[in-house]
């Protein structure tokens, strides 16, 4: 995850192919769409290009002045994703790039490495899980995003991973209180 600082701390969610422990290098599972063979403000079509694609992964749009920034809901085959939240003026022919940098990156920026990254399924329900053979504290975080039609009040816990794994429950409460 890539925090904007200078942004009121934006977060950016990339999904990299991998890291070198030795030189701290890490690579994003970049795709590069130079022009894209249809594409709607919730659709993208390209020969190919969603065949190693993810849920989640983040589509930057920076072709045409349709600029904007999305993730991969859905991927339909090796040619079709859709995204939400939707891209606007996002069409045809636009240059599109998934899990690239958005920002103009500076030394305030802060980057967070996820060990599980899961997504609600369709039914509202998530889950991951993980065993390491020695202990390893973790922080589960439950949240959805300024889009989301109902508001959820974030949630942060600690859980201590053992040998024996670990367990961490989330319970999504509406936020009355939230109005912007």
């Amino acid at each position: 995850m890539l925090v904007d600082v200078t942004d009121n701390n934006q977060e950016y969610l990339l999904r990299y192919s991998s890291f070198v422990v030795s030189t701290g290098v890490v690579t994003l599972a970049n795709v590069v769409i130079a022009s894209a063979d249809a594409a709607t403000p919730t659709t993208i079509q390209e020969t190919g290009a969603f065949a190693a694609a993810q849920v989640g992964d983040l589509v930057l749009n920076n072709g045409n002045g349709h600029d904007g920034i999305s993730y991969i809901s859905e991927v339909v085959d090796d040619d079709n994703c859709v995204i939400d939240p939707p891209i606007t003026s996002q069409t045809t022919g636009d240059a599109i790039e998934l899990n690239a940098v958005p920002i103009v990156v500076t030394t305030s920026d802060e980057v967070f490495f996820a060990i599980i990254f899961e997504f609600k399924e369709a039914d509202g329900s998530a889950s991951a899980s993980m065993q390491y053979i020695a202990d390893i504290n973790a922080r589960v975080v439950g949240r959805n995003n300024a889009t989301a039609a109902i508001k959820i009040k974030g949630f942060t816990s600690e859980v201590v991973i053992g040998t024996g794994g670990g367990n961490a429950s989330i319970t999504r409460i509406e936020n009355t209180v939230y109005s912007g």
